[in-house]
């Protein structure tokens, strides 16, 4: 389980930095980072992983006021705000579908 991009990944979201990618670009940018941050998120386990699947039980914005509330400096609270709101969307209804 790794919590880095996949080469395919990271040049999709170079595209889409750029300007340049395709609707299956972008589709796999919002898709790879997601994934990424359930990695970085399952990385640091235990009650970091569990407070975010508990708070994605509820609905939305219990799982993003959790993911808000973290420790600015921690590494998975970093990714989440750099991930943006499609990846973070994404995020939360692949972890409600695993409940």
């Amino acid at each position: 389980m790794s919590a880095e991009l996949k080469a395919q990944d990271t040049t999709s979201l170079r595209a889409v930095a750029a300007g340049t990618a395709t609707d299956v670009q972008a589709r796999g940018a919002v898709g790879g980072a997601a994934k990424a941050l359930f990695n970085l998120l399952k990385k640091h386990g235990g009650k970091i992983y569990s407070g975010a699947v508990k708070a994605a039980k509820g609905n939305w914005g219990k799982f993003r006021s959790y993911m808000d509330g973290l420790p600015w400096y921690h590494p998975v609270r970093i990714a989440w705000v750099a991930a943006g709101a499609e990846a973070q969307y994404q995020l939360y209804t692949y972890i409600r579908s695993l409940v």
